[in-house]
C-alpha cells in the first residue's frame, strides 16, 4: 500500500530540519495538506515496507584495536551500510601517538554477537594477510563469554 507523506522545512532558515506534517491514503488529499503547510514537500512511500536483512540480525558497526579490543559498537542506519564493509580508521592518542583501529560492519543479534562476529573477521584478515602493514602481531582477543 502506497502512503504520501507530507514534510516542511522548520523555519526560514534551516532547511537541514525537516518535520512530518501528516501522512496520507491518496496524493491528492496530501498535495492539499502540503499547499496548507506553505509548500511542503509530498513523498510516497510504501507502507510496512522492511528493509532486506537476516531475520532477527540488525546492522551494527564495531571499532576494534588491532588486539581484538573495542573501541565502540552501535546499531547503525540500514541506509549507511553494507553487511562486510570494513575500513582502517587512524586516529590519534593524548600524546599524538598514531592509533589505527579497523571498523566492520556486521548484522548481527545484539552488540556481543557484533563484536563476536568482527573479532572472528579480524582474525580471518590477519591470518590472510589483507589487513595494513603493521595492523597487528597477534591474533583477536578471545571473545569473553561471561558478561555484557
Amino acid at each position: 500500500m502506497k502512503v504520501y507523506v507530507v514534510i516542511s522545512a522548520e523555519g526560514l532558515y534551516d532547511s537541514d530540519v525537516k518535520t512530518v506534517e501528516g501522512v496520507y491514503t491518496s496524493q491528492e488529499l496530501a498535495e492539499h495538506a502540503a499547499k496548507l503547510y506553505g509548500g511542503a514537500e509530498v513523498r510516497e512511500i510504501l507502507a510496512d515496507m522492511i528493509p532486506k536483512h537476516p531475520e532477527g540480525c540488525y546492522p551494527y558497526e564495531v571499532d576494534l584495536n588491532p588486539g581484538g579490543e573495542v573501541f565502540w559498537v552501535e546499531r547503525v542506519n540500514i541506509k549507511e551500510f553494507e553487511d562486510g564493509r570494513f575500513r582502517v580508521i587512524n586516529r590519534y592518542d593524548s600524546k599524538i601517538n598514531l592509533i589505527k583501529s579497523g571498523l566492520f560492519q556486521v548484522f548481527a543479534k545484539d552488540e556481543e554477537h557484533a563484536i563476536h562476529i568482527a573479532r572472528e573477521r579480524s582474525a580471518e584478515r590477519i591470518a590472510s594477510g589483507e589487513l595494513p602493514l603493521g595492523w597487528a602481531d597477534k591474533p583477536p582477543a578471545p571473545v569473553n563469554q561471561g558478561s555484557k
